[in-house]
């Protein structure tokens, strides 16, 4: 079974457990438990996995080795975050930090306005 097609499924029946044992316990360990799985799937996927990301690690390697300056490309926060992500290790903990930090912003979001 695919693991998007298992997740989608959980989230289903998480979604009518929520509505039938409606504790904030429950609703509260059921959200975490999706960030952190969404985040295993973001931040530890293949390089394989989608339509950009061999673009991504091209532009993740012409700024680790100067080739692209940070302040020059149209989106200097990424290549900014790039450059220091390439000074510590490779593309694959760049992935990880890029989940993380879109999945933070993500609960602040649902936090505040829910």
């Amino acid at each position: 079974m695919n693991v998007y097609t298992l997740l989608f499924i959980t989230g289903y029946i998480g979604s009518i457990l929520t509505t039938l044992r409606n504790t904030k316990i429950f609703n509260k360990a059921l959200f975490y438990g999706f960030i952190i799985i969404l985040f295993i799937l973001s931040g530890f996927r293949a390089l394989s996995i989608g339509y950009d990301t061999e673009g991504h690690v091209e532009i993740f390697r012409r700024v680790a080795e100067g080739i692209i300056n940070f302040s020059d490309f149209r989106e200097p926060g990424y290549s900014l975050l790039s450059y220091v992500v390439s000074v510590f290790g490779d593309f694959h903990l760049f992935l990880i930090i890029y989940a993380a930090i879109s999945l933070i912003i993500l609960v602040y979001v649902i936090k505040k306005f829910s």
